[in-house]
């Protein structure tokens, strides 16, 4: 089932996020989320436009602007540590459509349509909230706009997305 935030989106200032509680439900072993999301500011920080991760332990996952080079990245934890899906660099003021599937072997990273497959383990986050606009732990705050917010608690397959990617902005 999806969780989904849609339309004109939601603006960050880098001190807001949006929290949707914890449930296994929408922690699973596979899943699939789709984000647009726009930079207006670069930082020094980190800046996650969502998230589902415990950090202490290496679990869950994050989309990230790494702030060295305003690359977008797709995270996934294995329990032990992070592997890290290179996407390319974001400009700011643009709109990215992002997408990520894990399908129990490869992390599959979009964006705006192109795919990139990096084979990782993954462990499920156990204990924090999925956020919007930061980690879940509430920092690494993202500035600019998220919307068309969807997470499934499955890998809904390459197609799936390229239809949801047609319909959405």
């Amino acid at each position: 089932f999806p969780v989904t935030i849609a339309g004109g989106g939601v603006i960050f200032n880098g001190t807001q996020n949006l929290f949707i509680p914890y449930s296994s439900a929408l922690n699973t072993p596979q899943f699939t989320y789709y984000v647009g999301c726009t930079a207006t500011v670069n930082n020094s920080a980190y800046r996650a436009s969502i998230s589902s991760r415990n950090g202490s332990t290496a679990q869950g996952w994050v989309q990230y602007i790494n702030p060295t080079n305003n690359r977008i990245e797709f995270w996934v934890g294995n329990g032990s540590s992070w592997s890290v899906n290179a996407g390319p660099n974001a400009s700011l003021n643009t709109k990215y459509q992002l997408a990520c599937r894990y399908d129990g072997a490869n992390m599959i990273g979009y964006t705006n349509g192109t795919s990139n497959t990096l084979p990782t383990s993954y462990s499920v986050n156990t204990v924090y909230s999925t956020a919007i606009g930061s980690a879940s732990s509430g920092n690494f705050n993202f500035i600019g706009s998220v919307s068309d917010f969807l997470l499934f608690n499955s890998d809904i397959g390459e197609a799936s997305l390229t239809t949801i990617s047609s319909v959405l902005p």
